[in-house]
């Protein structure tokens, strides 16, 4: 589910020329992590995501 939940936020921000590059960046970083109480996106690289556009309604999207 977090995969699905990470390509539909990336569905719906598709924009910049670069957006190829920010979605690789996205998969390669991303990491899931779950408990009992919480369910959280921890990406590895958030500082390299946040020089591109998409960042902030992709970050929204997934209540990051």
């Amino acid at each position: 589910l977090d995969c699905m939940a990470v390509d539909s936020a990336l569905g719906q921000i598709e924009k910049s020329e670069k957006f190829n590059e920010f979605d690789d960046l996205v998969h390669e970083s991303m990491q899931g992590w779950y408990n009992y109480a919480d369910n959280n996106f921890y990406f590895d690289n958030e500082e390299e995501l946040e020089k591109f556009n998409e960042w902030k309604e992709f970050s929204e999207l997934l209540g990051l």
